[in-house]
């Protein structure tokens, strides 16, 4: 799949050429979900059931199943991802700050690595 290529804050950019910069490959693979863990559920005016229910992770006392579940679901929403390989949370309650690292399958070759901090 071929598609326009959005950078970490979200905006289009250009090629050397004037031209909107595309992506594809495992670039595109990763874009897909970057975008997918970045979208609230509920903010995409178009579909109400895409992205991530953050809802679920920006909680006085997360709970970690909560969170997994989240996840998951999310997952669920891009059709190319085949398998969940790993799904680590972290949670450090002094800082505030929750880390979920994951590695899905995606179309039988292409495995996608990210890490998510809220």
């Amino acid at each position: 799949m071929k598609t326009l290529f959005l950078n970490a804050q979200g905006d289009l950019e250009f090629d050397g050429q004037n031209s909107l910069r595309m992506v594809e490959g495992p670039d595109e693979k990763q874009q897909s979900v970057r975008l997918l863990l970045q979208t609230n559920t509920g903010e995409w005016f178009l579909n109400l059931l895409h992205g991530l229910a953050y809802d679920q992770l920006q909680v006085k006392n997360p709970n970690e199943t909560a969170i997994r579940a989240a996840f998951l679901e999310a997952f669920q929403q891009e059709s190319r991802i085949q398998e969940v390989i790993s799904l680590e949370i972290s949670f450090d309650r002094s800082a505030r700050h929750l880390t979920v690292n994951f590695k899905v399958r995606m179309d039988e070759e292409d495995i996608v690595e990210g890490e998510e901090v809220l």
